[in-house]
């Protein structure tokens, strides 16, 4: 069992790891607009990022054979 301070500070890592995450789709659009990129290059990073993150969260066992 967590203590109250643990589990606080577990809620607060939580929150900011999800702003982040949904931060940087927003901060590239204003890094693009700096850079002169355009809206395929964006969407092409940010699909690429998602995605990533995706497989990245996915257990082991979901991959037979592995």
């Amino acid at each position: 069992m967590l203590s109250r301070k643990k589990y606080a500070l577990l809620n607060i890592y939580h929150i900011m790891n999800d702003g982040f995450f949904d931060a940087v789709p927003v901060l590239l659009m204003f890094v693009a607009l700096a850079y002169g990129l355009g809206e395929k290059e964006i969407g092409m990073v940010v699909s690429f990022g998602t995605a990533l993150g995706t497989v990245a969260g996915l257990e082991p066992c979901s991959f037979p054979g592995i």
